[in-house]
Parts: C-alpha cells; structure tokens; sequence
C-alpha cells in the first residue's frame, strides 16, 4: 500500500526471499522468477496509486526493471524453444528478429546509463559514504543506484542477459550465412543486420565482457544481493561494483558512442529505410508492444491485459489450426495463454484494448 514507508516494502520482500531461498530445495531460481512478479506487482501498483514525485517515479522505474527481467527470461525461453543445435527455426524468423531487437534495444538503454554515470565524476564514489551538497545534486537518472543497474549486479539478471545476448548472436550469424534470394528469411535479414550491425552494440566482445562481469558480481555478499532483487535498483555497499562495471564497459570495445545516441533515423534519408525495422521503440515507444512477443499489437483485434503488470498481448488469444506460424514458437506461445511473463493473470480486453472483461 502507498502509506507504508518503502523501505517496509523493500524489507518484507527481502525477507520473503530470504526465507524461500533458505527453503528452496533446488529451486531457487524458479522461487526468484515467482517473487519477482510479485515486486512487480507491488511496484507497478505503488507508482499508479501515488501522486506525482520522486518515490513514484522510482516506483515506476522499479517495476520497468522487475517486469524487464522476467521479459528477458521469457526471451531466453523463445529462442531456446526455436533452437535445435546451432540453428533456429527460421519459420520464426520474424518473431526472433522481433525478441532481438527488444533485446538490443535493452542493452542500449543500459549501456546509455553507463556513459552518462561515467561522465559524471560525483556520482561514482569508490566506497560506500555519505554523499556531499555536490552529490545530492546529482539527477535520479545519473544515479549508482538506478534500477537498470541491476542487470549489472545480480548474478540471476546478468546471466539471463549474457544467454540473451549469445542467442541474438548466434541468430544473427546464421541469417547473416542466407543467401537465397526471395524467401522471407532473406528479407528478414536486412532488417536483423540493421538492428544488430547498425546498434550501438558491439555483440563480438560483448559476450566475453559480460562473462568478467558476471564472475564479479557472484563473489558479491549474499544479503546484498537479496536485498537488491528484492529492491528492484542495486543498495548502496554495491555501488563501488557498479562503478566497477561501468568502468569495464566504458573501456571495452562493446560500446559504440557515436551509434548509441545517433540513430540513422535521426537523418531525414534514414525515416523510410528503418521504419520497418524500428517500430517498437522509436516510433511507438512501446505503448503498442505485446508484452510476451515483443512484437507489435495490431488495432482493432482481441487481446488480453495482465492483471498485474498491466502489460497487454495477444498471447492468450486462440491460434488457428492453419497458422502458418513456427510451431516451435506455437509452443512457446502457448506457455503464456494462462498467465503473463511476469506471472500474472490475464483478463481479457475489447479490441480497443480499452475495456476489460473480468470473466477470464
């Protein structure tokens, strides 16, 4: 509830971690998978039922985060569905390139984080202290503690990002190999090339740097750590690890400056060639993205709204006996008809994804 202090919040989350982590059986992971929907929810609902201010905004930044980080996961389960072997099937070409340009696009609002933080000398203390008038003056969004550092701390949210990141790599050494002409894969192909090769991501040394980063933050404190997923955002005594991880990233050849903050969209040349490829975020700014597909939903058609995170898609609607759909990704699909990638149920929506149905 809004009355009670966030840290209250915060604490009984952890709490609950730490006593289903304690308790797990060997199934830590799926415990975490579960108590992440349910910070999602507490977040999500938090920041809609605050007024205006910095706790709401946090709030919201929090539940970005956890609903991210169970996306994320999902993802690595549509590529691994899709994959046999090396190869994946390119009947799903098109729903691959989707996930992977979700993923990018992740990636780069993390690394843009990274390169504000890192020209901002206040706000990268080497120890844990209190902070100075200097510092205080320093913006939320400049901040070691903002949520979307939690991809860089967490050994769960790291590892899911690492495997993500080797799928698009993998995905996009096959479809680069095609050489037929007219087929669908090959017009995909541009469009992957585009979204991969044009980002600015560099995904060649990118897996090994976040291999380092990841042997880093598995050596961090347990309760730190907890505490972390159960806040959304990294405590402060993991500040100097963050710091740490900005500073291998800045100083990597992952990242590509020029690229990250200038799109060829920007240039008015550009707006025709990508409009196809860049949809999602440039043109809608996710407020048409399906939650589980990532890709684009279509007006005027029935869709679901999670419960929980709000999010919409069209994942639980009934598939047709003649889709020429990958049945690899039918089955994937099919994992999300009942509930949402952040664990929440689904109530179905009119076609104008306005008014809900309550009887689902």
């Amino acid at each position: 509830m809004p009355t009670f202090p966030l840290e209250v919040v915060v604490n009984t989350l952890y709490n609950t971690f730490a006593i289903m982590g304690g308790d797990s059986n060997g199934l830590a992971e799926m415990w975490i998978s579960e108590l992440l929907g349910v910070a999602t929810e507490v977040y999500s609902s938090r920041a809609r039922r605050m007024d205006r201010g910095v706790e709401k905004n946090l709030c919201a930044l929090r539940w970005q985060t956890a609903l991210e980080l169970a996306s994320l996961k999902a993802c690595c389960a549509a590529f691994s569905s899709c994959q046999e072997g090396n190869v994946y099937d390119l009947d799903a070409v098109w729903q691959l390139v989707g996930l992977s340009g979700w993923i990018i696009e992740l990636v780069e609002r993390l690394f843009k984080e990274c390169i504000l933080i890192g020209d901002t000398p206040a706000a990268a203390p080497s120890t844990p202290r209190p902070s100075t008038p200097k510092e205080r003056d320093v913006p939320d969004a400049l901040s070691l503690d903002t949520p979307i550092f939690l991809f860089l701390v967490h050994p769960y949210a790291l590892s899911r990002l690492q495997t993500a990141l080797a799928h698009v790599k993998r995905f996009r050494d096959q479809v680069a190999k095609l050489t037929a002409k007219g087929e669908n894969s090959h017009i995909a192909k541009d469009v992957l090339m585009d979204i991969t090769d044009c980002s600015g991501v560099d995904l060649q040394p990118l897996g090994p740097l976040m291999t380092e980063i990841l042997q880093d933050a598995r050596r961090l404190e347990a309760a730190d750590l907890r505490r972390s997923l159960a806040a959304c955002c990294p405590v402060p005594s993991l500040k100097p690890h963050v710091h740490k991880a900005i500073s291998k990233i800045l100083g990597s050849k992952a990242v590509d400056r020029a690229r990250l903050f200038i799109k060829p969209s920007d240039f008015v040349d550009g707006v025709s060639r990508l409009s196809m490829s860049e949809p999602s975020s440039r043109t809608n700014k996710g407020k048409d993205v399906d939650v589980v597909s990532k890709g684009l939903l279509l007006p005027r058609q029935p869709g679901h709204v999670c419960l929980r995170c709000g999010g919409r898609s069209e994942a639980a609607v009934e598939i047709g006996t003649g889709s020429e759909q990958s049945v690899r990704w039918q089955f994937w699909q099919k994992a999300w008809r009942w509930r949402c990638v952040c664990g929440g149920p689904w109530m179905h929506a009119s076609a104008s994804m306005g008014s809900v149905d309550r009887s689902v």
